[in-house]
């Protein structure tokens, strides 16, 4: 069953989370990176990805849309 556009961007956003939280707890193991900075990695990520699902959301509903109208 094919993902809606909600649900795999939900998806996508738990992942960034998940990584940012890893970002948290990783500075208390010697970390080669701060925790700060493996946050801002986290977020930029997060940003990265959030911004490459929308318009893979977008892209199909214009898909979608111009299938219906050629209809």
């Amino acid at each position: 069953m094919p993902q809606t556009g909600a649900v795999r961007t939900n998806e996508i956003q738990q992942h960034a989370e998940h990584a940012a939280e890893s970002a948290e707890h990783s500075h208390d193991k010697s970390a080669h990176l701060t925790a700060h900075e493996e946050t801002v990695q986290a977020e930029e990520h997060s940003r990265h990805t959030a911004d490459l699902a929308a318009k893979l959301v977008h892209g199909k509903a214009a898909s979608i849309e111009a299938a219906q109208h050629k209809k």
